[in-house]
């Protein structure tokens, strides 16, 4: 069972296969894993990497990756910077 948030910041269960695959209104969306962000890290030689993906009137989905402890550190608070003051996500607590 994974808890998952939808765009509309209403938590929701669903039996899911993958932890990246959620439920919305019926349709299955996938958020970017990791895996995603450290291949683009490694393919392109950086330290840092932040994704952002929207499917308008959907859902939103950031993934950060560093390749160290530090550059995680700073690219996660990147992410969240862009959750919340630019995509105006609500805090997690």
């Amino acid at each position: 069972m994974v808890r998952i948030r939808d765009f509309h910041s209403r938590d929701r269960e669903f039996n899911s296969p993958c932890p990246y695959l959620k439920l919305y209104n019926k349709e299955i969306i996938m958020d970017i894993p990791i895996s995603a962000a450290k291949k683009i890290a490694d393919d392109y030689d950086y330290d840092q990497v932040i994704i952002i993906g929207r499917k308008v009137n959907r859902n939103e989905h950031v993934t950060t990756y560093g390749v160290n402890k530090a550059h995680c550190s700073v690219a996660a608070r990147i992410g969240d910077f862009i959750k919340n003051n630019v995509m105006k996500w609500k805090k997690e607590e």
